[in-house]
């Protein structure tokens, strides 16, 4: 991977990550402590090489495979995120 390139994918990451906030008001980060830290880096590299051009489709992408792969409820997570002010 060139230099372009790894910098290119931190940049997308990051930008999912925000986002992700965006959507649901959750910080993607809390959901990586649900499923580790290792297998959401796995997944955002994954969603990288579909959505590589759009960081908010990337964020739906990781909604999605979250929902249909994790059974992860991210409504219920950023519900509880508010109750409790865990959402950073």
């Amino acid at each position: 991977m060139g230099l372009f390139t790894a910098l290119h994918r931190r940049t997308w990451k990051s930008a999912v990550v925000n986002e992700f906030h965006k959507l649901h008001g959750l910080n993607l980060r809390v959901i990586g402590e649900k499923i580790g830290p290792g297998t959401l880096d796995d997944l955002l590299n994954v969603q990288y090489e579909y959505a590589s051009h759009s960081p908010s489709l990337g964020a739906e992408n990781v909604t999605r495979v979250l929902d249909e792969s994790f059974g992860i409820n991210i409504h219920a997570l950023a519900m509880e995120a508010r109750i409790f002010g865990s959402d950073r």
